[in-house]
């Protein structure tokens, strides 16, 4: 797959569709998808970010994508690599209090990592 904007944009999308996204989606078939979309989309994360132009271009239309669950992701991901953090702090907190508990938690521990407060291996 060639990296462009657009196909980076829409394989991101896609795999974040196949992620568990709730307490009832854990069963075997469903953490099956979700493991073999999270191998794809980190597969698809580390050659976008060899790219730095691409990436920020990418992340940029995550961040304003429609679907709660990219821009939580894309979000969190802009944290770590130090871009686009205004827009993304602002999604995260804004996700810190969804009323779906998974998706909440994962906001407030993705904030409470790039504040310093806790670790990315610390029990939350």
């Amino acid at each position: 797959m060639e990296l462009t904007i657009n196909n980076c944009v829409d394989e991101y999308v896609l795999l974040c569709s196949q992620l568990c996204k709730n307490e009832e989606d854990y069963t075997k078939e469903k953490v099956s998808k979700h493991n073999a979309a999270m191998r794809k989309l980190n597969k698809l994360k580390k050659n976008m970010n060899t790219d730095s132009q691409l990436t920020e271009s990418v992340y940029s239309l995550l961040l304003n994508c429609e679907d709660i669950y990219v821009q939580q992701s894309a979000a969190t991901d802009c944290l770590l690599l130090k871009i686009h953090i205004d827009a993304s702090v602002k999604i995260l907190k804004k996700v810190s209090r969804s009323r779906n508990r998974m998706l909440s938690m994962e906001a407030k521990r993705a904030l409470l990592i790039w504040k310093g407060k806790i670790g990315p291996y610390d029990p939350f």
